[in-house]
């Protein structure tokens, strides 16, 4: 799980990392129609700044985040206190000792830094 100190440049765009837009209000609308927000075990790949997961977990969600980039696993852990790996979920430590441990998971932020 992923330990460190906020970085002033991540405190200072933490506004904007935490700014709840329309499209994440409607993710987790979409989550709940599938299955009971509160208690969900989700596991998020790519989680960013853990806003997504930081509202799911406001509605009683068990959330888990993957992050491969310092800072932003960094602002995830300490600013919305998520469990946060810094592990690639090919990795033997997901597809062994977590395989069955979530009811979704979910790629919020992943597919813009592919697509750019």
């Amino acid at each position: 799980m992923t330990s460190c100190s906020l970085p002033i440049e991540i405190r200072y765009s933490s506004r904007i990392m935490d700014y709840a837009n329309p499209e994440l209000l409607w993710m987790v609308e979409i989550l709940g129609s599938h299955l009971p927000v509160a208690g969900a075990k989700v596991l998020d790949i790519g989680c960013g700044g853990g806003l997504f997961l930081s509202l799911l977990k406001d509605k009683g969600a068990q959330v888990t985040g993957i992050e491969l980039s310092d800072s932003r696993a960094c602002y995830a852990s300490t600013k919305h206190r998520l469990e946060i790996y810094k592990i690639p979920i090919e990795s033997d430590f997901w597809q062994k000792g977590h395989a069955s441990a979530f009811d979704v998971v979910v790629t919020t932020n992943m597919f813009g830094d592919i697509l750019s």
